[in-house]
């Protein structure tokens, strides 16, 4: 080789080295950080597709009812079911308002739709029907503050006319 291009030759130096690391980690920290908010992201989307599917389940449910299918004019409003509120009482949190206790049908409906909710939307999630003959609005509410910029209630509504 030549002597000139030998004598240029030189490696990195340590502080080049550590410069290189310094950067290359403060990219991949952002990155990782992204797919975490991409992560709460997707999930607070799926609890949403989640809701949509439980709102059909007893959309279906309710048109499958005999009882009330058969009768003129079409009356829902049997299967009404409030709003249940969690609250704080002595530092523990208690629902408000109780599922169905029946065993007809319309109970046995409602209360497997409400605890498949609840396994789905996790524990604080809540869900109600409103009829006024057969023109119905249902309600689920789950917390969402996982999500980013998610507010700690969020609510689908879904219209029908059944």
């Amino acid at each position: 080789m030549n002597r000139f291009f030998i004598a240029k030759m030189q490696g990195l130096g340590l502080i080049e080295v550590l410069i290189t690391l310094l950067v290359l980690s403060i990219g991949l920290l952002g990155l990782a950080g992204l797919q975490l908010n991409s992560l709460r992201n997707n999930q607070s989307a799926m609890h949403n597709s989640m809701a949509v599917i439980q709102t059909y389940n007893i959309v279906e449910a309710m048109q499958a009812d005999t009882g009330v299918k058969d009768s003129n004019p079409r009356d829902f409003s049997g299967y009404n079911l409030p709003l249940q509120a969690t609250v704080l009482v002595d530092e523990q949190e208690q629902v408000v308002g109780q599922d169905p206790a029946g065993n007809t049908y319309r109970d046995r409906v409602r209360r497997a739709w409400r605890e498949e909710i609840r396994d789905l939307l996790g524990p604080s999630a809540t869900s109600s029907i409103n009829c006024v003959q057969s023109r119905c609005t249902i309600v689920i509410q789950w917390d969402n503050s996982r999500a980013t910029l998610g507010a700690n209630a969020h609510q689908i509504t879904t219209q029908v006319q059944l």
